[in-house]
């Protein structure tokens, strides 16, 4: 996938000319939007790079047809934030209210002819949570390749009187002596914030793991990543069964 255009905040340099942003009035201050559309049956893919000052202050939001995609701003991590539309079109609506000059943001945008699954992690999502009696999640992308250098983290919590259930519908992860390159780890533990979480098992490989169930009411699943290769992933679901203890 060729990024078919690249978006700087009003003092970032532009290096196209397909957006003209203009110049805020206060140096630091001000801001600016740019409506990206592509084909119909087409979509978005608009990662931002890097961003610039405190994020309370200084930061972009996608909307989609109306609806809000995402706020984005500054990280510790660093990584990349990745936000997918749901059409042909988005809004980038950048903000910023730092008296002080800032660089602002860098973002680019992609065209694709598909989109992840919608329950997907992404490249610079939180640590998700997935409550009620049933649910779905898969890594980075899926079904396409997964990134190199990444974590997710779900925590599923079923109600009381119920354990977790996980079922693997695909799997392909890269291959390693005691997984220790790309990995899914999961724990389960018996308090929201019970830092002991006992370790049910460590996955890799090509092999579709059997259906995993929980002892108690939470369940963790670690997703990792290392620098070399990059596989499909996995998809997994998870339903909450009546604890027979």
């Amino acid at each position: 996938m060729i990024p078919k255009g690249e978006l700087h905040s009003a003092h970032g340099r532009r290096r196209t000319e397909l957006f003209n942003p203009g110049v805020s009035l206060t140096p630091g201050r001000g801001t600016c939007s740019w409506n990206i559309t592509v084909s119909p049956g087409e979509f978005v893919k608009l990662t931002f790079w890097k961003f610039d000052g405190p994020c309370k202050k200084n930061y972009a939001e996608v909307v989609d047809t109306k609806t809000v995609l995402g706020k984005f701003c500054a990280r510790t991590d660093e990584n990349e934030q990745v936000v997918y539309s749901t059409g042909n079109n988005v809004l980038v609506k950048y903000s910023s209210l730092f008296s002080a000059y800032l660089e602002g943001f860098v973002a680019t945008y992609e065209t694709l002819k598909a989109i992840p699954a919608r329950y997907a992690c992404s490249i610079g999502g939180y640590d998700s949570v997935l409550k009620g009696l049933s649910g779905e999640f898969a890594s980075f992308d899926y079904p396409f390749l997964y990134p190199n250098d990444a974590s997710c983290t779900w925590k599923i919590e079923v109600p009381v009187g119920y354990v977790v259930q996980l079922t693997f519908h695909a799997f392909g992860l890269q291959q390693s002596q005691d997984c220790q390159a790309d990995y899914i780890e999961i724990r389960h533990s018996e308090e929201d914030y019970d830092w002991r979480h006992k370790l049910i098992g460590r996955f890799c490989g090509f092999s579709l793991p059997g259906v995993i169930r929980s002892n108690y009411t939470y369940m963790h699943v670690d997703f990792v990543t290392d620098s070399s290769g990059r596989y499909p992933g996995f998809h997994a679901s998870f339903k909450a069964v009546p604890d027979r203890e």
